[in-house]
C-alpha cells in the first residue's frame, strides 16, 4: 500500500503510474520481436570462410537466414541492414539494405538468405538501397558479404518492422554474424 501524505507525493505516484503503464501495453510490446540466425554454419561469433565476399574466396555466398518471432501488429515488411560495425562508412546498412514483405498478421516468418555481390534477389524481397563497397569488392548488388579480409571486424544486421506506410514498428533489433 502507497500513503500519499503531501501532493508531491501525490505526483510522484501518479507519474510511477504512469510509466508503468506506458512500459506495460502498447509500442512496447513490440520489444518482445525476436531474430535469430538459422543457418548452422553462421554461430554469431565467427563469419564462416566461405561467406566472405569474392575478393577474399566467397563463392555462391548469402546472408544467413534469419528466424524472426512476435512480429509486431500491423507490420507487412521486414527491412534487414547489414553493417560492418568495426568500419563507420560500412555500418548502418552500408553492406546493403533489403525489404521482405511478409503477409499482415505473421507472427514468425524465416527471411531467407541473399546472395553476395548481385542484383538478383529472392521472391518477395527488394533492395532498399545497395551496398556501398563497390569500390572494394569489385561488384554492386544489394548484399556485400563480409569484406575486411580476416580484420577482426565485427558484422552484423539491423532488422526493423514496418507498416503499411514504411514507419518502424517497435525497435531495431541487432542481430550478430559474427567477426572476420
Amino acid at each position: 500500500m502507497i500513503r500519499i501524505s503531501s501532493r508531491s507525493d501525490l505526483l510522484a505516484a501518479a507519474l510511477a503510474a504512469a510509466v508503468l503503464v506506458t512500459l506495460g501495453s502498447g509500442p512496447a510490446a513490440a520489444q518482445d520481436m525476436t531474430a535469430a540466425l538459422a543457418d548452422s554454419g553462421w554461430d554469431g561469433k565467427k563469419v564462416p570462410l566461405s561467406q566472405v565476399c569474392g575478393r577474399f574466396g566467397g563463392k555462391d555466398t548469402m546472408s544467413p537466414k534469419i528466424v524472426l518471432s512476435n512480429i509486431p501488429e500491423g507490420a507487412v515488411a521486414i527491412e534487414v541492414w547489414f553493417n560492418d560495425e568495426s568500419y563507420e562508412p560500412m555500418d548502418w546498412g552500408g553492406h546493403g539494405k533489403v525489404k521482405y514483405a511478409i503477409p499482415a498478421g505473421s507472427k514468425s516468418v524465416e527471411l531467407v538468405g541473399i546472395p553476395g555481390e548481385t542484383d538478383a534477389l529472392p521472391e518477395g524481397v527488394s533492395v532498399v538501397k545497395a551496398h556501398k563497397g563497390s569500390q572494394w569488392s569489385g561488384t554492386g548488388g544489394a548484399y556485400l558479404p563480409p569484406c575486411s579480409g580476416g580484420r577482426g571486424n565485427s558484422y552484423s544486421a539491423w532488422v526493423i518492422a514496418k507498416s503499411a506506410d514504411g514507419d518502424r514498428i517497435g525497435p531495431r533489433l541487432k542481430v550478430p554474424f559474427g567477426g572476420y
